[in-house]
């Protein structure tokens, strides 16, 4: 294989925060699992991803060297969040729930989640803190039902087409033309259609959206709100 190795580096002068960043959500997500398992693995990775995110934020830029392999379009705020999430979540630190807090950014409506947009991944994992009853986490879940509902087969508000049989189809994941839509029409996914009715066959069809109980499920409607 001729294809050229390259290796780049990120230092405090060729800083790199949405590289260093993404790699401390990794490793800190990564400890979460190993905690009961291997715990000192599970600390040894805590560790490296809570030195990772301090140079991150430290040291903030984005480094051009990893284009046209990685280049971010998004800037590095949301991936320093997607870390800050990550290590809340291990930790309950408050220095990581602050940090969160004092970001705006992190609550505005996006409808897409992928390697360079990590906005949606957040307001979902903080969503999840706040049904733990960490409600200050209370004003990322609007938003994170939005982006669910996006998502789900036979919501009136999905925007994510899927193939046949359910994988993500790569133009409408992006939000961007789809050159393989037959004649501008989706495939059949062979979904079960749900409409404007209640995705959860507990609730009924009053409510735009779940309420304070999560196992109750999600309402989705076509109101501009999950």
């Amino acid at each position: 294989m001729d294809t050229p190795r390259s290796l780049y580096k990120i230092d405090k002068d060729t800083p790199g925060s949405e590289i260093a960043a993404e790699t401390a959500a990794a490793l800190v997500a990564s400890s979460i699992v190993f905690r009961f398992t291997n715990p000192h693995y599970s600390q040894l990775v805590l560790q490296r991803s809570q030195s990772l995110f301090s140079f991150a934020d430290l040291y903030k830029g984005t480094y051009g060297g990893e284009c046209p392999f990685y280049c971010s379009v998004s800037g590095y705020n949301d991936e320093l969040l997607w870390a800050a999430s990550w290590l809340y979540r291990a930790t309950k630190s408050s220095y990581y729930s602050n940090y969160i807090i004092q970001h705006d950014d992190v609550k505005a409506y996006v409808n897409e989640f992928n390697w360079d947009l990590k906005y949606a991944g957040i307001q979902v994992l903080l969503t999840d803190l706040y049904f733990q009853r960490e409600a200050q986490f209370s004003d990322y879940r609007s938003n994170a039902e939005r982006f669910v509902c996006s998502l789900l087969p036979g919501s009136p508000i999905r925007s994510v087409k899927t193939t046949p049989g359910g994988g993500g189809r790569k133009g409408w994941i992006l939000g961007l033309p789809d050159s393989s839509k037959p004649n501008g029409k989706d495939p059949v996914d062979g979904n079960p259609k749900v409409g404007d009715k209640p995705l959860d066959p507990d609730r009924g069809n009053g409510e735009s959206r779940a309420r304070h109980n999560p196992r109750k499920g999600l309402v989705c409607r076509d109101n501009g709100q999950s």
